[in-house]
């Protein structure tokens, strides 16, 4: 993501050079399936190589950088955000201070052995505690059931 390249210039504007589908088995990621690599070559030489991959073997080259060009923006802003707005730090700060030690991330059947919470599972864990302060504040006197309060808080905290 850094420079002015993006995945932009090669799927609208001006036509790539040379770019080449093939499906390949990516052990390492995907075992069972096969997916798609886009390479796309700048025949001047002038710009780096980009490579894409997708799961989608029917698509071509070009839908396949399309659709890279459409997370891309979405992708740069994630990183501003956690880079230079601060949320990261803040995140975790407040989610290291509050952690016990206790797994507070859903366990996945695809990720049984997680050990240690990534970004998205301290900002969960930060939306919760907030709901949880939000809802029982709002509450009568009388704490709501457990069996109400629980699922909803898991709900709130993994909606983006």
């Amino acid at each position: 993501m850094t420079g002015s390249r993006s995945p932009r210039t090669c799927a609208a504007g001006k036509p790539p050079g040379w770019s080449q589908c093939s499906d390949v088995l990516w052990y390492q990621v995907r075992k069972d399936a096969l997916v798609r690599l886009v390479i796309v070559r700048d025949p001047s030489g002038i710009e780096p190589d980009d490579f894409f991959v997708t799961t989608d073997l029917s698509a071509t080259g070009a839908q396949t950088a399309t659709r890279y060009a459409g997370r891309w923006p979405i992708e740069c802003c994630f990183k501003e955000v956690k880079q230079h707005a601060g949320l990261h730090t803040a995140v975790w700060c407040c989610y290291l201070a509050s952690w016990d030690g206790k797994p507070t991330w859903r366990v996945r059947p695809w990720y049984t052995r997680k050990a240690t919470p990534s970004f998205l599972d301290a900002l969960a864990a930060l939306r919760r505690d907030l709901w949880h302060q939000r809802i029982t504040g709002m509450s009568s006197s009388a704490p709501l059931p457990g069996k109400i309060l629980g699922p909803l808080l898991d709900t709130l905290a993994e909606a983006a």
